[in-house]
């Protein structure tokens, strides 16, 4: 029998983790916790999310541990390195929403070039001047993806019912995904100079970290917009904020952004009672705050996952990861 720990369980999707593990996993101990991922001395196995940080000290904290199933694609909240080390298994779930993540993405998109936030909080206020609401449409514009995977490859379907023209630049350019997905491969810099709406679709890595910065954002157009449903971490937030408070960039709509975990009242409320803080939260924190002043901004709570078939897909796929290491045959493993 294993002990398996989930964290980062909502009230919502609670009933379907409880109704999935009582037929796959009823020969183990399972619980639930509504926290982020805490060290529990008897898990053999644990499934975060990618609100929980999985670090080296909250491996070593788990002598028994044997699997992280990781109920997300991305990984990049797990010390891989620490997991390695100690011949813990990592798996993820490669594909579970290309296109919720691409209709969240477009729904940012539509949300800020035809203004719709501000359309309803202008009319419940009982204004219904249109002086300040004026969009722009998206036919006959150029979409640019930085990643053009299965998310990026959505997104170009979708654009080619607006009328957009969909450049891209990915690290791995596949010849025949471009034909299907009716977009065509440029470099890095031709795809940021012909972009009117930039869509960002990578990973977390190494390599991809700040790749939007002063200098990739020089050579947008000043009209262009950026569209981010990624990883916070690829938008270097300081020159971003310079960008649109000079000018230089026409606006952002963003599901992810840096420190997206300081930007609750109850983080806000524990760095206060804080005797210290640390200069990178503070840091993060007043980024977040000018973000949110900016009237050419949308943040939401990295919520472009969150459909009832994508959650389901995700609760499924981890399920079946977790069987699947339990019975010798490990799936999805996550190498590097």
């Amino acid at each position: 029998m294993a002990n398996i720990h989930f964290f980062d369980v909502s009230d919502a999707d609670a009933p379907s983790l409880q109704g999935l593990t009582s037929s796959a996993l009823s020969q183990d101990s399972v619980e639930f916790h509504a926290s982020p991922a805490s060290a529990q001395a008897d898990a053999v196995v644990i499934s975060p999310f990618v609100s929980s940080r999985v670090t080296a000290d909250l491996i070593a904290a788990m002598p028994k541990l044997k699997l992280i199933a990781c109920r997300s694609t991305g990984y990049d909240n797990v010390d891989l390195g620490a997991a390695h080390a100690r011949g813990i298994t990592v798996c993820n779930v490669p594909s579970y929403g290309d296109n919720t993540v691409a209709e969240y993405a477009f729904g940012l998109l539509l949300a800020l070039t035809r203004k719709i936030p501000q359309a309803i909080t202008q009319l419940k206020s009982g204004n219904t001047s249109h002086d300040a609401l004026r969009g722009f449409d998206l036919m006959g514009k150029t979409l640019g993806l930085i990643g053009a995977g299965r998310i990026g490859c959505r997104m170009a379907d979708i654009a080619a019912g607006f009328g957009m023209t969909v450049v891209a630049y990915d690290a791995h350019p596949d010849p025949k995904r471009a034909i299907e997905h009716h977009f065509t491969y440029h470099s890095q810099a031709e795809v940021l100079a012909a972009a009117d709406v930039l869509s960002l679709h990578v990973p977390n890595l190494p390599e991809t970290r700040h790749l939007i910065d002063a200098t990739t954002l020089a050579h947008l157009k000043a009209s262009a917009i950026i569209i981010n449903t990624s990883r916070g971490e690829v938008i270097d937030t300081r020159d971003l904020i310079d960008a649109l408070a000079t000018g230089r960039l026409a606006g952002v709509a963003l599901d992810v952004f840096e420190g997206e975990n300081l930007a609750s009242l109850d983080a806000e409320l524990t760095q206060l009672r804080a005797k210290a803080v640390d200069r990178l939260v503070l840091e993060q924190s007043l980024e977040i705050s000018a973000l949110q002043k900016l009237p050419n901004v949308i943040l939401t709570n990295h919520n472009a996952f969150n459909s009832t078939e994508a959650v389901q897909r995700i609760n499924q796929t981890t399920i079946d990861n977790i069987a699947a290491y339990l019975k010798g045959t490990p799936q999805n493993e996550v190498k590097s």
